[in-house]
């Protein structure tokens, strides 16, 4: 039976920095990179800085369980999440790069997470439903596939390309447009309760 391995992430001020030449965490491979409950607050935030387009941190079907807002900071390179990875509990991913959903099951991020953009060139948001999702990028983002968000999309200084996909609102999110737009062939969708309708809807 295969297991997988889980980080546990509180929030205090000490790192965990990646050389450029480690250039990525692979969680699956690197076991001092799976930490127990016991050395859990330290590794309250893990930072990765990578002079190198390939560094990033490398998700492939572990468990990071993210407790009292802890961070998970890309400075540089790309989150990429294969098998059933997940992060859950309650936390922010800030990314330099492009979020990389590879997912073969599953979601990648739980409803807790929140994943701030905040690259300096366009950056590729995940397909699958992510709670809260802010763009701090004067590049902007784009779709790769559809997207649906559960909470709120900020747009806080760049715009966000459909690409020919599908921007999905749940019935309790919203879209603020605060420095940027969305824009691009696609779709934007929500689903809206309306009350107290008189009369009868059309065929």
């Amino acid at each position: 039976m295969k297991l997988k391995h889980i980080i546990i992430l509180l929030f205090t001020l000490i790192s965990c920095v990646l050389s450029a030449s480690q250039k990525q965490i692979n969680l699956n491979e690197v076991r001092d990179k799976s930490f127990s409950r016991s050395s859990a607050k330290e590794q309250s935030k893990i930072d990765i800085r990578s002079d190198r387009a390939t560094g990033g941190l490398l998700n492939s079907s572990a468990s990071i369980v993210m407790l009292s807002n802890a961070q998970i900071v890309v400075v540089d390179g790309n989150y990429q999440s294969s098998g059933d990875a997940d992060v859950t509990g309650t936390g922010t991913i800030t990314l330099g790069g492009d979020f990389v959903n590879s997912n073969s099951s599953g979601n990648p991020l739980s409803s807790g997470i929140t994943l701030v953009c905040n690259g300096s060139a366009e950056q590729q948001l995940p397909d699958g439903t992510v709670e809260t999702v802010e763009v701090n990028n004067g590049a902007g983002a784009t779709l790769t596939a559809d997207l649906t968000i559960g909470e709120t999309l900020t747009l806080t200084s760049g715009n966000l390309n459909l690409n020919g996909q599908n921007l999905i609102l749940d019935a309790d999110a919203s879209l603020v447009e605060t420095g940027g737009v969305v824009y691009g062939t696609g779709s934007i969708s929500t689903i809206r309760s309306l009350n107290g309708i008189n009369g009868t809807l059309p065929d």
